[in-house]
Formats: structure tokens, C-alpha cells, sequence
């Protein structure tokens, strides 16, 4: 018996019911890719950073709250 491998056990911490990767919020999230100016994604990340969000925070909190209003600030083409 002193040949055989130690068995590998699970951390301790282990839990097979718990799902992998990010949390869900909401209905779940899906991953886009958009163009964004240089300078304005600069100035977005600073803003983000300078008020404790993550720069998908910030750009769902703007769609959000554009979305809630009249639309009165884009310009209608």
C-alpha cells in the first residue's frame, strides 16, 4: 500500500451545487461590442472609477436612464 497515491479530495470549500461563473443580475447579461471615441471612453472610465463603478455600470445606468426620459437630449435625425 505504501505505492498508491494519496486519493485527491475536494477543497474544502467545494460545493458542487454552486454555480460557476458571474452572478446573475436581473435576466442575465450578455456581452456586445461597441465603438466608442477615444476620449470620451477615457473620460467615461474616470467618471466610472471617480464614482465607484464599473464601466458596464456606468453605460447600463446612462441606457437606463435615457430610456426612462424623452428622449428630449438625443438628437432626433
Amino acid at each position: 500500500m505504501a505505492g498508491l497515491r494519496p486519493t485527491l479530495r475536494q477543497p474544502r470549500n467545494y460545493d458542487r451545487n454552486r454555480a460557476l461563473g458571474r452572478p446573475r443580475v436581473g435576466k442575465g447579461a450578455y456581452r456586445i461590442n461597441i465603438t466608442v471615441e477615444q476620449q470620451l471612453l477615457a473620460k467615461t472610465d474616470r467618471f466610472a472609477k471617480n464614482h465607484g463603478l464599473t464601466r458596464s455600470q456606468l453605460i447600463a445606468h446612462a441606457l437606463r436612464h435615457e430610456m426612462a426620459g424623452d428622449g428630449a437630449s438625443l438628437n432626433k435625425k
